[in-house]
């Protein structure tokens, strides 16, 4: 369940969600693709690029506990004030490390997301394969990122707010082959502006 509660930190993050989906982009109708198309997953969780913190909270505000690894301490300031400005303390284990070489156990992890951070890394393929190293067997690593036409429309509402948006765009599909099929089972989802790819470990 939702928590309701206001905070000023809380508001800026609705004020974002509102102007993002006024321009096109419903930051929480994605959320629910996406959790729909990754169901059911399990704790532990570990989230790759925790960004501004919008998969973050999702995630603690349903109930789950996780690890959360960014790469920018900048980027990742603004998710950990967020939820520092609501009772989910303790939910998130907020962390800078790099993606393509963590400091996990082998093994590590039951779900992994990675949403709408895979085109801006240099190697999402080193991304993955790290990724895919600290999954547990029978876990899922879930990526989604933005069609074309989505990485157009975020680009345009970077514009509008006088920002700038670097991107790797590449379709989610091209990583398929860092995941032979004696290993996984995989699976694809999409919709306009989102894409989902969800990788089950045999």
């Amino acid at each position: 369940m939702k928590i309701e509660v206001t905070s000023q930190q809380y508001q800026r993050y609705v004020e974002r969600i509102e102007f993002y989906k006024e321009h096109g982009y419903d930051i929480e109708s994605q959320r629910k693709f996406i959790f729909e198309s990754a169901f059911p997953f399990y704790e532990p969780i570990l989230e790759i690029g925790t960004g501004k913190g919008y998969m973050t909270l999702e995630l603690a505000q349903q109930g789950y506990s996780l690890i959360s690894i960014d790469i920018s301490r900048a980027e990742q300031d603004f998710a950990q004030r967020l939820i520092r400005s609501l009772p989910l303390r303790g939910k998130v284990d907020f962390r800078i490390y790099n993606a393509e070489s963590m400091p996990f156990p082998d093994a590590t992890f039951k779900t992994i997301f990675c949403v709408n951070s895979i085109h801006h890394f240099d190697s999402p393929g080193k991304v993955l394969t790290e990724a895919l190293r600290v999954l547990r067997r029978e876990g899922k690593c879930i990526l989604s990122d933005f069609t074309k036409k989505g990485m157009q429309l975020i680009h345009d509402i970077h514009q509008m707010k006088g920002k700038s948006h670097s991107s790797h765009y590449s379709s989610l599909s091209q990583l398929q082959e860092y995941c032979p099929p004696r290993d996984y089972m995989t699976k694809m989802y999409s919709n306009d502006i989102q894409e989902v790819f969800v990788i089950e470990s045999r």
